[in-house]
């Protein structure tokens, strides 16, 4: 059963179209290395709404209640590739889908994607243990690299420094060198 929805899944978000006779065999791996690389197509117009609940270890944990207006389908397919993975204990593969699903099943190059890469910093908190688990349990190169990646410390959010800007509205500033003076 899982094979035929990740058929269909795989069917409804490829970009390519390909004749009869280039028809190559799908798999998982290919899904996962397709989503991972923004190879999908999205924003089917299918409205959904999701509401999932699931308690994993190793940051999986995914707790979700939200409506898709554009985009139900890739998100519901997206769940089952998630189950998928977590039946598989593919902690790494696992966790990436939740992201997937988190970000509305956009298509975005992930493995170079900074809100991801911010958001596993955060979630990991530090944790080498667990970045090793995600590394050795994902079936994706690019996936285990990606967490290779993943800073162990705490990211801190980029603040606003007003010192370092100027915002004005229909006035002119003079830079004095250690003041400035707004000109009407």
């Amino acid at each position: 059963m899982y094979l035929l929805l990740l058929l269909f899944f795989y069917l409804t978000i490829l970009n390519d179209f390909v004749s009869t006779n280039d028809i190559k065999p799908i798999s998982y791996a290919n899904i996962l290395s397709n989503i991972l690389n923004g190879d999908i197509s999205t924003n089917n117009g299918v409205s959904a709404l999701v509401n999932y609940t699931a308690v994993h270890p190793y940051g999986c944990t995914l707790n979700i209640t939200f409506a898709s207006l554009n985009n139900g389908q890739v998100v519901k397919d997206a769940v089952t590739l998630y189950e998928y993975a977590l039946q598989g204990r593919k902690w790494g593969d696992a966790l990436f889908f939740k992201h997937f699903i988190l970000y509305n099943g956009q298509p975005h190059v992930y493995v170079d994607f900074p809100d991801l890469k911010y958001d596993l910093t955060k979630l990991l908190d530090g944790n080498e243990t667990v970045r090793n688990i995600w590394i050795e349990s994902s079936t994706d190169d690019q996936l285990k690299e990606l967490y290779q990646k993943v800073e162990l410390t705490t990211p801190v959010k980029n603040t606003l420094n007003t010192d370092d800007f100027i915002f004005y509205y229909g006035n002119h500033v003079r830079d004095h060198g250690n003041h400035l003076d707004l000109l009407s």
